[in-house]
């Protein structure tokens, strides 16, 4: 999971000079994304806002007995949040809440560089 960590980080502008073996971003800063949902949400989901330009997102995940799925969604400028109004924009399933999560940013990553 280092090179989707390492690849988290770079999308954030965190500087890669910072990388060794243990990258910085990890030991120093505790941000192993991949197993740590509480800095996905601190660091990731400002930028996926900025990078989708919208204002309210929803993240939500579902057990399925032998991974996690997790959702990325969003609901139009309608101010209406019906469980059926909202937008699916990327969906990814990993063992862990936090894995599945920062595959899902990866898919944004990789939209956005295309």
């Amino acid at each position: 999971m280092k090179d989707l960590n390492q690849k988290l980080a770079e999308w954030l502008g965190l500087d890669p000079a910072l990388y060794n073996d243990e990258p910085t971003f990890i030991v120093e800063w505790g941000l192993d994304f991949t197993t740590n949902l509480n800095a996905c949400f601190e660091y990731l989901v400002p930028k996926v806002r900025e990078v989708l330009d919208i204002e309210e997102i929803s993240f939500s995940y579902r057990d399925t007995g032998k991974n996690v799925e997790v959702f990325i969604c969003y609901w139009p400028h309608t101010g209406n949040k019906e469980a059926d109004n909202y937008i699916l924009i990327y969906e990814a399933e990993a063992e862990t809440p936090a894995l599945a999560f920062c595959l899902a940013v990866e898919s944004i990553i990789n939209e956005e560089v295309t």
